[in-house]
């Protein structure tokens, strides 16, 4: 009684809205499962081969249900079949498939079953029962809830959770008060959702003000927590819609607000962006979140129907609290992923993403059909993945992220960080600082070109261009530079799938054999450990030498008959990175110390702060890293050499 009490006590203060009688619940409960829907088909040959295969005691002979292991707990795999012959019986009221979810949650029930991963026993266990009872509705028996007491008692509320884990806790609560009939406990789960449900202050983990979503710390999760985050409220906001037990009408206006200024941007072609999944990089991982999304929306517009459905078409976008940058054309899609001594690029979780933690040194996606990533991690080089500057030597295990919670997750030192987008055009800086290890890093994102800018990097290290499905020939200009794989001496332009690379200053690069073997296994460690071929187009800048850099541009459409027509221009310091792009007149600009870059016309741009920077038909927009970007009239300046008067 006194843990009752006490978990009450601490839902309490959430508690604003009307509360509800015990008659109200039953209501609610009919209303959500008439709403509720099974998510996948039921074949009718699958729910024999269930049927058939069930023993006696309700058990199934191919479960190990004395596993205890913690990403992929098989005992698990009882309540998804459980929930398959519900959604069957929900189609047909077969009384041998009821009789058989009686069997299965009598042997669940006297099982007691435990995993050694805490979010079984808190959140998955208890969601997933609850699915099946809002499938069977009144049919539920006083039995089968009996029998699934025990891991809802288990469930507790840790009133220090925090992000989406909140939300499944609140959320088991209220479905726990209903199932119950538990009023109190219901209205004080429902109390904390509409507090969850909200946008987070700066620092908290939970939907950000840039758009994106942070669990685990100050982590991108647009493909994990984030999803859940907005399919799983956006269930319950439907669900609920119109009970006594609805939840606050600006909840559906937060997550239409979350998808059109978030995921919308790394939803390409109907696929979530890989740079933009945090540790899910398995199998079918793109599709299949991003198709959950879509499917979410729909659902969405159902309450809030002018939600938009489609994805962003054309646009540049700098999620400043994530460190992370997407650019968006109708023909091609391109984002960049950074980490800093602020935000986590990336982490490792039982047994998945174990080799990830570079993913955060500037990983880039260049994407036109989806076809160049899909599925490709179990043959990447992970220090050379796209777009990433790091070092080549060292074990395996040093590519596993840490503990979020453990100070070494922040793989940057550094925080001078930050990027600005304006006008659909962007830059972004990123200084690496781990151990001995350094490098600054500059993006520029114009129209129809990229233009990246290195230096002060150490030796030993590498950048990698690009590393996708090797698809068609790759030309190499000129022939004298060689014609790969292998080393390649002063080329100027490399063009491989239409995207063409580009060498102002004529490059010294590695193209590695395309031919690559992996397994899923090293990748996340419950997947196949058979090996797979593939293969792939890796480019690489080798640095050799101590404070080295490097100068390319990438046009991610060869034939769209553009050309990168910019000028790099003249700086104070090598420490400052800075072009003009020749169409539009703009100027962009990295600067990692004080100092100035000159302009085409003579004048110059001088910060006294590091900050990325965008001057465009007199107007400078200027962010500092980690800051929200100022706009000012860019004064008119006197011509270089005249240094007295320089002004910001």
């Amino acid at each position: 009684m006194k843990k009752k009490t006490l978990l009450l006590c601490a839902l309490a203060a959430s508690c604003t809205l009307t509360s509800v009688s015990g008659g109200e619940l039953k209501k609610a409960w009919q209303t959500i499962a008439e709403r509720t829907v099974f998510d996948a088909s039921v074949h009718s040959s699958h729910v024999k081969k269930l049927l058939s295969a069930q023993k006696p005691d309700g058990s199934w002979p191919d479960i190990r249900y004395q596993d205890t292991t913690g990403d992929k707990w098989d005992p698990s795999r009882h309540l998804a079949n459980l929930r398959i012959l519900a959604a069957a019986y929900r189609k047909k009221a077969d009384p041998g498939i009821l009789d058989a979810i009686e069997r299965g949650m009598t042997f669940w029930g006297k099982g007691a079953f435990l995993s050694s991963n805490w979010w079984q026993q808190q959140i998955g266990t208890p969601i997933a029962l609850s699915r099946i009872f809002f499938l069977l509705g009144d049919q539920t028996s006083p039995s089968m809830l009996a029998s699934a007491k025990l891991y809802f008692e288990r469930a507790g509320f840790d009133q220090k959770s925090t992000g989406q884990n909140r939300i499944w806790m609140a959320t088991i609560q209220l479905y726990r008060g209903i199932f119950y009939d538990e009023p109190e406990r219901a209205n004080l789960g429902r109390g904390v959702l509409n507090d969850a449900i909200v946008r987070a202050e700066p620092g908290k983990e939970g939907l950000q003000a840039d758009g994106a979503y942070h669990q685990h710390g100050p982590q991108l999760q647009f493909g994990n927590y984030g999803r859940h985050f907005f399919v799983d409220n956006v269930s319950l906001v439907q669900l609920l819609d119109g009970t006594s037990l609805a939840l606050a009408p600006e909840k559906a206006a937060l997550l239409a607000d979350y998808w059109s200024n978030g995921v919308r941007w790394v939803i390409h072609r109907g696929n979530l962006d890989l740079n933009a999944c945090g540790r899910y990089v398995g199998i079918g991982t793109e599709k299949r979140l991003g198709e959950a999304y879509q499917k979410a929306v729909k659902v969405l517009r159902k309450v809030r129907p002018d939600c938009p459905e489609s994805e962003i078409t054309s646009g540049t976008k700098y999620f400043a609290s994530s460190d992370f940058l997407v650019h968006r054309r109708p023909d091609y899609y391109v984002s960049l992923r950074m980490c800093s001594a602020r935000v986590i690029g990336s982490e490792t979780v039982g047994r998945e993403n174990l080799q990830g933690r570079l993913m955060g040194n500037g990983m880039i996606q260049i994407r036109r059909d989806n076809q160049e990533y899909r599925d490709i991690p179990q043959f990447w080089n992970w220090r050379r993945l796209p777009g990433i500057t790091a070092p080549q030597k060292g074990g395996t295990e040093e590519l596993r992220c840490p503990g979020c919670w453990k100070k070494e997750a922040f793989y940057n030192e550094s925080g001078l960080v930050g990027g600005l987008s304006c006008n659909g055009m962007a830059v972004t800086m990123q200084e690496l600082k781990h151990g001995n290890f350094q490098a600054k890093k500059t993006a520029f994102f114009l129209d129809r070109y990229l233009v990246f800018l290195g230096s002060s990097i150490s030796a030993g290290s590498a950048t990698t261009i690009n590393s996708c499905f090797f698809r068609g020939p790759v030309v190499i200009f000129p022939e004298s530079a060689g014609n790969g794989p292998g080393r390649l001496h002063g080329v100027k332009s490399i063009l491989h799938d239409n995207v063409e690379y580009l060498f102002p200053d004529g490059c010294k690069v590695e193209l590695e054999p395309f031919e690559r073997t992996g397994r899923w296994s090293e990748v996340i460690g419950y997947l196949s450990s058979r090996n797979a071929r593939g293969k792939l187009f890796t480019l690489t800048i080798p640095h050799e030498k101590e404070g080295a850099g490097y100068f390319y541009v990438v046009r991610p459409v060869a034939d769209d008959g553009s050309k990168a027509d910019f000028k790099r221009l003249k700086t104070s310091s090598p420490e400052i990175h800075a072009i003009a792009d020749s169409v539009s007149g703009t100027v962009l600009a990295a600067f990692y110390v004080p100092g100035y870059a000159e302009l085409p016309d003579g004048k110059r741009l001088k910060m006294d702060n590091p900050c990325c920077a965008i001057l465009r038909n007199g107007k400078l927009l200027a962010a500092e890293p980690g800051k929200t970007a100022v706009q000012m009239n860019f004064p008119v300046g006197k011509q270089k050499g005249e240094t007295e008067n320089e002004r910001r």
